[in-house]
This record gives C-alpha cells, structure tokens and sequence, in this order.
C-alpha cells in the first residue's frame, strides 16, 4: 500500500467514525440541558409559523401567520440576546370583531443590540438602551416577553434550561420517535396542573417544530396555544438596524412613529386606542377601528388651568344641547393628565348621559401626540379622526365655538 492509498483509507476510516459520533452523540435519551445548548446555536434562523389560540368560550380559533428571524448578534449585543424579527398577521378567518382592519390584524416585533421596536394596533412604539433601561431588565425585560417571543430558539432554549433548574415545578419526560425528539412538561403549582407543554424537535438539527401549550387545564381559564414550524420562509434579514428597519417598514417609521407623532396627524385615521380610569372608578377603554355609539368630541384639558376647563366643558355641553335640539347628539370624553379626581370633579360636576370623565391619561395623551391643552379631537362615527383643534393664542375657544354647531352637525 502506498502513500496516497494509505491516507485516503484513513481519510475514509476519519469520516466514517466522525459520522457514527454524529449520529450516536445521544445515542442515549438527550437531557433538558443537551437540548436547549442545540436550541440556542440556531442563529442565524429563520422559520414561519402557524399560530392557534383555542378558547372554550370563543366560537372560532384564533389564527396568526407568523414569521420569525433571528440574527447571530449576540456577542456584540449589551444584553447577550441575538437580534430577531417576528412578524405576525391575524388571519380573516379568526374570531375577531375586527378581522377586515389590515392595521388592527397585522404588526411587528424587532430586536437588535439595545434597540426594541414594537408594531400593533396602527402604532410603533420603540425603546432604547440606556434611555429606557429599566424597560430591559424589570421582569426580565421587555425584549423577552413580547408577543410570540416564546416561538424564538433561543426563548426555548431559556425555557428548558428553567425546567432544568426546578424539577419539582416542571416535571418533565423525554422521549423519540423517528425523526422527532419530544419534551412534555407538566408545570405543578400548589398541587395543581398549571401548564402543560409539549415541544417537538428535529432529531438531526435540533430545530422546532411543533409546541402546544395548555394553560389552566381543566378550568374555565384553559386556553389551548399550538404552533406549527415550517422552515420556508421570507429571505432572512441582512441587518435589523433603525435604517434597515425603515427601509423594510417606510409607512410605519415615516407616519406611524409614537416618538414623532403630532395630533393634527391624526386627520383621516382611525382614532388610536387608549385606555385610561374614570372619575366614577371605572375604566373607559378604546380600541382603534371600533365604531362609537355617536359622533364623539375629546376635549384633551391636561392639566390647564380650572377656569379655562370649565369654559371648555360648558361650551361643548351647550352645542352639544343644540345638537340635540335639532335631533342629533354627540358624546363627550373630559381627559385629565393628572390623578386629582376633586379637580376632574369640579371643573366637571355631575355626570351627564353621553359623557366620560377620564384620568390619569398621561400614556392616552402621549399616544395621541397631543403637544400642548387644551386639544379637541373629532371624530365620526366610524372611529376616524375629522379633525383636532388645539387652542392657543392662535386659535381661541370663541373662534372654535362659533364653527362648533355647525361642524358637529356635518359629522352626525
């Protein structure tokens, strides 16, 4: 045998034995631990997903398409979390009131190095290291709780790692089938079942492919949440930079940034939601694209002086007399920055039929892009914005106030 025949029998005998140990390296059941080191390697990555949210109560499933990426910038991330994209899209078939509003039904979640940018219901929302620093490392962080951050490889992999470390809370039981490597988990607390989770692997890579969830089994809270892997998905990002980032999203970087929004670009749109207390102890809630009972003015007072509330209070109760008067009628919602509910009270007073008394809007003020008060805001029936005024020494309420019954009769 000579040199060459020599090294290419050992060149054969090396790959043989390298695939065997490939194939034999869990030759025995792998453990929580093994799986989730495979599980965290994944990066870059790239998969779409099937989404379910079955509810006892609902009539119809709940159903997103999904995709998600992860990019391999962990080491030069300052939280040590590879950067991701997970793009979500409700389907028209689900149960919802609002399945036909494209910008209710779609939104986005991004990642990268300190920077979190997050798209839902017509508006982006973004945070930023050191500025919002608490938003990352409270609960721990934001960045890994988003929606449908668990469907990430490296949310598992901290997933099973944690039902490593507390194997009387999860208790866990590993098995294969075929091609498949199967984790159930049953999470225990106080004696009772409070999740139950079973995950499917690739036996040869190690990549996701099926989850289901089972959260309060057996009482009236269950909730049923099942995923399904597909490796075909859009091309994987190049970068998740704020330039890549608009690049990929103009619309909603250009017109649908919280950070720049102004009130007056809300004409034409659909009224952003907002949730704030009332007076009254209670909660008024809104979601954007939900139609109102009737055509509605918001009188944003903030924080300006009781006098000047109070006029705008009365004005806007007597066109709204007039309304009625003339067969019509509008709704009216007082919004307070502060929590001084004797203030709200008083410049106020009683409760009327058609009108809210709102408090604490600090967050409903921001979403709004509301920059100075007073602010009124229009809107028609359908939800959409006619028209904001904000009163200075530009604009005062006498002006406002001789258009006033006219206006809010062209939006009946």
């Amino acid at each position: 045998m000579n040199i060459t025949d020599n090294y290419e029998t050992m060149k054969r005998l090396f790959l043989s034995a390298a695939l065997l140990a490939s194939l034999t390296v869990f030759a025995t059941t792998p453990s929580l631990t093994d799986i989730a080191a495979r599980v965290d390697s994944l990066t870059p990555y790239s998969a779409s997903v099937d989404y379910i949210v079955t509810l006892p109560a609902a009539a119809d499933d709940i159903t997103y398409s999904i995709n998600i990426f992860s990019l391999d910038t962990a080491a030069d991330d300052p939280l040590g979390t590879p950067g991701y994209l997970i793009e979500w899209q409700l389907n028209a078939d689900s149960d919802s009131g609002n399945r036909n509003n494209r910008e209710i039904n779609r939104g986005f979640t991004a990642y990268d190095r300190g920077n979190l940018y997050r798209y839902a219901n017509g508006r982006l929302n973004e945070y930023h290291l050191p500025a919002d620093s608490t938003v990352f490392t409270a609960g721990g962080g934001l960045h890994r709780m988003v929606q449908f951050a668990e469907l990430l490889p490296t949310s598992i992999a901290a997933q099973l790692r944690q039902f490593a470390t507390d194997p009387e809370r999860y208790q866990s039981e590993i098995s294969s089938s075929g091609q498949r490597i199967n984790v159930k988990v049953s999470e225990i607390v106080k004696g009772l079942t409070a999740r139950n989770i079973a995950i499917a692997f690739d036996a040869a890579d190690f990549q996701p492919q099926s989850m289901l969830i089972e959260n309060n089994p057996g009482t009236i809270a269950e909730q049923t949440v099942s995923a399904r892997y597909n490796r075909a998905a859009t091309a994987l990002p190049a970068a998740l930079t704020e330039q890549a980032l608009a690049e990929r999203y103009p619309e909603e970087f250009g017109r649908r940034r919280a950070a720049t929004l102004t009130v007056d670009q809300l004409k034409g749109e659909p009224l952003p939601a907002f949730s704030a207390p009332t007076v009254w102890g209670g909660r008024y809630s809104y979601e954007r694209g939900q139609a109102l009972a009737a055509p509605t003015i918001i009188a944003v007072l903030g924080d300006c002086d009781p006098d000047s509330a109070a006029e705008i209070v009365n004005t806007l109760r007597a066109v709204n007399g007039a309304v009625k008067g003339a067969g019509g009628a509008i709704n009216l919602i007082f919004t307070f920055r502060s929590n001084d509910i004797d203030t709200a009270e008083e410049i106020v007073g009683e409760a009327r039929a058609g009108e809210e008394t709102l408090i604490s809007a600090r967050s409903m003020i921001r979403d709004l892009g509301i920059r100075q008060f007073p602010t009124l805001i229009f809107v028609g029936r359908d939800g959409r914005v006619v028209n904001t005024v904000a009163i200075d020494e530009d604009v005062t309420l006498s002006e406002v106030n001789n258009q006033l019954p006219d206006f809010v009769i062209d939006i009946q």
